[in-house]
């Protein structure tokens, strides 16, 4: 309604479920951004929780990402973008060999509860509290997560929490989980703040290491790729972010404003 009044004339991200009501209205164009936002899970490097290697792969295994896209994000007939391996979109620094896991419920109950090991099962199921920033995709895509996680046999406790980007990143934070989401990522850039928000910096991983270090003498694209998949492969193996999707982002902009070009980073 303010779009069609020019009460306003941009609006800045439409959702992917209201894509189809925004091309019906004639007085606005849709407007794509030049890259998706990348969207994943950080564990929170003070949790000892999420310091278990088998409760992070047996989160990812429980996590239906093609559902969440297509029914969650999307507007139940085709996915709102694509599910991702690694923390990088699809691009110069994607490993394609690198696929993504598929959904296994039955995988996540035996990490969790030992079962491979002969274990005892947990006394107490685990909690967990997933934090998302203001936004309604997080929202949805948070909610959406913590009904996966919640699934009987699972067992996990997940309790939602709403974070502002500054209370998000606070070292002593109470949040096991954070859902974040990356928009106009330049990997050769951002894997520095990427990792930086975990455990994984420097010296936690000579592989990492090494990539990280040949990362920092590219001075091209190309030198970069080759180090940059290098981190995709390593991120995925030791779970050190949770990859979940990319998704392609619009602007919608009344016709009466130009100027704004075609394909923008960011408005």
């Amino acid at each position: 309604r303010a779009l069609d009044q020019r009460r306003i004339l941009v609006f800045d991200r439409v959702a992917p479920w209201e894509l189809a009501t925004a091309r019906a209205h004639t007085n606005v164009t849709l407007v794509p951004y030049a890259a998706p936002t990348v969207h994943l899970l950080v564990p929170n490097p003070h949790s000892p929780l999420l310091t278990s290697g088998p409760i992070r792969r047996a989160i990812h295994a429980a996590i239906d990402r093609e559902r969440i896209l297509r029914d969650v994000l999307g507007d139940g007939a085709a996915p709102a973008g694509e599910v991702l391996s690694g923390p990088f979109p699809r691009g110069y620094a994607y490993d394609d060999n690198v696929l993504p896991a598929e959904h296994n419920p039955r995988t996540a109950i035996a990490l969790l509860h030992g079962e491979p090991a002969g274990e005892a099962p947990n006394a107490q199921p685990p909690r967990i509290t997933l934090a998302y920033p203001r936004s309604d995709l997080a929202r949805r895509g948070a909610m959406a997560i913590q009904e996966d996680l919640s699934l009987d046999g699972l067992g996990l406790q997940v309790t939602l929490r709403e974070v502002t980007a500054d209370d998000a990143w606070q070292p002593a934070s109470s949040w096991d989980l954070l859902y974040v989401e990356w928009q106009a990522m330049e990997p050769a850039r951002d894997v520095w703040k990427l990792l930086g928000g975990t455990r994984w910096g420097r010296g936690a991983d000579p592989e990492l290491d090494a990539a990280l270090e040949q990362l920092a003498q590219a001075v091209s694209r190309a030198q970069a790729a080759a180090p940059l998949r290098a981190i995709h492969r390593r991120v995925r193996e030791q779970l050190a972010l949770i990859p979940l999707w990319q998704i392609d982002e619009y602007a919608l902009v009344h016709r009466s404003l130009h100027g704004v070009g075609e394909r923008p980073v960011t408005l």
